[in-house]
């Protein structure tokens, strides 16, 4: 293999966002390096131990950068002790090739790199380049210094605060469960949260026995009521891309048909067995199977305020029963409501 000027470009990629790809492509373009490697860390000693696992973060790297063929995802701290030393790291990949390698890492690293293991024999090792922030450029270390690209922030995508990753990074995230409570916790209370834990938890409960992935009832379970304490423009936004539906949608459904376009144009979520549960869950108007479960489970999950568990065991035993069962008792309670 013939010897290239390699970028380390390390980090917990929690998730990767725009940020590391503009980040990484400056590398190339201007910093005239062969290929950049985006080395994901096992566990960083210096930050907390990430909640999502390192498979998960190292499938999201792979789908940002597919289509680039000189970013590359190197994933050898998976294999080296924890937590991931950057001396431990480059020692590895020396071992294994004899490329010219360089570690880009951030400020925040650079302001406490004396905490380093080994940090001064990392310099007779490789250089160290350091993304700017506020244009600091001042440190005891021969750091070489790169102006900031991005703002983006892992943390604004965890907390659905940004979406500015890939639309397939976005897609994972949401299929895979990475960062569901964040994500709604800045959307919902946490009253609303821990209905919808419970509305996910009783869904998976009578859906044991039936045809269902597990992971279609996970999110459309934990993201129906998404939606569910927006003010009335945003519903209005997101309503309004979805095909207008050919009835009166009465104000209560609303923020299903709103949390479904959510998902769908946000998220980039194109399961329509999902979206057509979480858009149906209110009133039950559609008979896919995932619509029932999740209909049945919305309505009968214990943190409702009487005792559903008969409910529950039947929907444990026929799904088709306890839906018609429940749809009729909740048709009647609806129309008493409105005075029918």
């Amino acid at each position: 293999m013939a010897n290239l000027k390699v970028a380390l470009l390390g980090g917990s990629f929690n998730p990767i966002h725009h940020g590391h790809l503009s980040m990484a492509n400056k590398l190339l373009e201007q910093y005239h390096f062969d290929e950049v490697w985006f080395v994901c860390a096992k566990h960083a000693p210096l930050k907390d131990a990430s909640v999502v696992s390192f498979e998960d973060r190292c499938a999201m790297i792979k789908l940002m950068i597919s289509d680039s063929p000189k970013l590359k995802l190197c994933t050898i701290e998976k294999d080296l002790p924890t937590p991931s030393y950057t001396i431990n790291t480059i020692k590895a990949l020396k071992k294994q090739v004899d490329h010219d390698f360089s570690w880009i890492m951030g400020a925040d690293q650079a302001s406490q790199f004396d905490q380093w293991k080994d940090y001064n024999e990392l310099f007779e090792l490789m250089d160290f380049y350091v993304v700017t922030r506020n244009n600091k450029t001042s440190s005891k270390f021969p750091f070489i210094w790169i102006d900031e690209v991005s703002e983006t922030s892992s943390s604004d995508i965890r907390r659905g605060k940004s979406v500015d990753t890939h639309p397939l990074v976005l897609q994972y995230m949401i299929m895979h469960h990475c960062y569901d409570q964040s994500i709604l916790a800045s959307h919902i209370s946490d009253q609303r949260l821990h209905h919808c834990i419970s509305v996910k938890e009783t869904a998976l409960a009578i859906s044991q026995q039936v045809d269902v992935k597990r992971d279609d009832v996970i999110v459309a379970s934990m993201f129906h009521d998404i939606a569910k304490e927006w003010d009335q423009q945003q519903t209005d936004f997101y309503m309004a891309k979805l095909p207008q539906v050919e009835r009166e949608i009465k104000d209560y459904e609303q923020h299903a048909i709103a949390g479904a376009s959510f998902l769908k144009h946000m998220y980039h979520i194109d399961n329509q067995g999902i979206l057509d549960a979480i858009q149906h869950h209110v009133l039950g108007t559609s008979n896919q199977l995932l619509a029932k479960i999740l209909y049945i489970a919305d309505k009968i999950e214990p943190t409702r305020n009487y005792d559903t568990s008969a409910y529950i065991k039947l929907a444990k035993e026929n799904i088709d029963k306890a839906f018609t069962i429940i749809k009729q008792e909740s048709e009647n309670y609806n129309q008493s409501k409105e005075g029918v």
